[in-house]
């Protein structure tokens, strides 16, 4: 089993991850069709109201947002990592070597 996150979580993924995701979350408060889309999606995929208020809350900078964001993911990869998940890269858009 293999994470899609190298040593370094911040490094190689996250900051490419949250500027996704932040631009996502700025559509979501710009157009309300958007909006609702998420609304929609939110309540059959999203199962914690904490993380809700905490990363979708209206008005976050990018800063809040990634400190944010990482709270909710960083445990999570930790737990996998502890279930023995290994570490991958992707090179060229295809998946790399094993790292350790």
């Amino acid at each position: 089993m293999r994470l899609p996150y190298a040593e370094d979580l911040e490094v190689q993924y996250l900051s490419k991850l949250v500027k996704q995701e932040f631009f996502s979350y700025e559509m979501m408060w710009k157009y309300n069709v958007v909006h609702d889309a998420f609304e929609k999606c939110a309540r059959d995929h999203l199962n914690n109201d904490d993380i809700k208020r905490r990363i979708y809350k209206e008005g976050l900078t990018l800063n809040e947002f990634s400190v944010e964001l990482e709270e909710v993911i960083r445990p999570v990869y930790q737990s996998a990592k502890n279930c023995g998940f290994k570490n991958w890269i992707y090179q060229n858009g295809h998946q790399g070597e094993q790292i350790t």
